[in-house]
């Protein structure tokens, strides 16, 4: 029987090497790591997130089974 899952992890860098810490105004870059856990193949997988300044989503058109997606 199909068992369809799914993993989301994402991180977020800073380059502001002066405080070792953000700062409030600079920038944060994110990456996405998604991955089919389950046992079907995923199709149309979207990926959106309110909390940061991207417009629309992202639109991965099939993930098989243990394939991951940066």
């Amino acid at each position: 029987q199909g068992r369809p899952g799914i993993s989301l992890v994402k991180t977020g860098r800073h380059d502001d090497l002066a405080t070792g810490s953000a700062v409030v105004g600079h920038s944060v870059y994110y990456t996405f790591v998604v991955t089919n856990t389950g046992n079907v193949r995923l199709n149309n997988v979207r990926i959106s997130d309110p909390r940061i300044a991207f417009s629309g989503y992202l639109l991965i058109s099939s993930l098989a089974p243990g394939q991951s997606y940066t």
